[in-house]
């Protein structure tokens, strides 16, 4: 038996204490299996070449579930563990959990952020996958596990979320919506597809002389006030300088962000999208939803 400690109750504030059965599993070179089927297991990765492979096989894989992301979160007081989920001995799912001690207790929090990464029209797969992320909430004391995977409201991939006890989280960490831009359009059609407002301000932005250069690290000051003065201005909270520095230098250096930059400069811009599609994961849909779930 395990304890969990601290489930919020989806209908009050009050904080219960529940115990639940977990799972044993028996481990076997760092592979463990999850599921009755033999031919699939979860495997822990701890190398960057082989976490970031698998997870470029995967499709909607996105930047936050990077091995440079998961070594940033682990200087700001996160544990990151990286998960593939195997079929027949290939990558089906991916997910870089990230773990957050609560100060003075054997307990914590779990977040996989923008994960995990599947193809979520399997909803078996993405069932096996919130069953082994459950399992493992409850055996690291997690008082909940929060996902934003990217998955459309009302779709089958919500439905399982719903079917399996999860629930939509009051406090959003990503944005709620996303917006594909197609870059390889003229400018006159990309302004001819926006609001009549939008192309307004952007026009009286360029009267009044505003422009968009491309910056290196001596404008990264410069930017981070611009930031704050917005965050102040709209009400929403920010980090602080030295924390946005250590995400760009490491993101910038990551192998997995070379594959494409070191390319860009001699590709064409369908190229371009292309690898950039192959290096961020594919990613469909404008709406998305984000899901808390409590570790049952």
């Amino acid at each position: 038996m395990t304890r969990v400690p601290a489930a919020a109750d989806a209908n009050t504030n009050i904080v219960t204490a529940r115990r639940e059965r977990v799972p044993i599993c028996s481990m076997r070179q760092n592979v463990e299996p999850i599921s009755h089927r033999s031919n699939f297991q979860v495997k822990a990765i701890t190398h960057e070449a082989e976490w970031n492979s698998a997870l470029l096989s995967i499709p909607y894989a996105h930047i936050l579930q990077a091995w440079a992301w998961g070594e940033i979160k682990a200087r700001h007081g996160w544990t990151p563990t990286r998960l593939v989920f195997l079929e027949n001995g290939a990558p089906v799912a991916a997910a870089q959990i990230l773990r957050r001690p609560l100060p003075r207790t054997p307990y914590g929090v779990l977040y996989v952020p923008k994960g995990p990464a599947l193809a979520f029209e399997n909803t078996e797969l993405f069932a096996r996958v919130l069953a082994e992320l459950e399992r493992r909430a409850r055996a690291q004391r997690a008082i909940f596990i929060k996902l934003d995977p990217d998955v459309r409201a009302h779709s089958a991939a919500a439905n399982v979320l719903t079917q399996r006890a999860w629930r939509v989280s009051d406090e959003q960490i990503q944005f709620h919506n996303t917006v594909t831009l197609d870059l390889t359009r003229s400018e006159s059609e990309i302004l001819a597809a926006m609001k009549p407002k939008w192309r307004y301000n952007i026009r009286l932005a360029e009267k009044k002389g505003v422009r968009v250069e491309t910056g290196d690290a001596s404008a990264w000051r410069l930017f981070y006030d611009l930031y704050a003065e917005t965050g102040a201005r709209d009400g929403f909270i920010i980090r602080s300088f030295e924390y946005y520095r250590d995400v760009w230098t490491t993101l910038a250096a990551a192998v997995f962000l070379r594959r494409v930059a070191q390319r860009a400069p001699r590709l064409d811009a369908e190229s371009f999208i292309a690898m950039a599609r192959a290096a961020l994961g594919k990613r469909t849909g404008l709406r998305r939803i984000r899901f808390l779930g409590r570790a049952r």
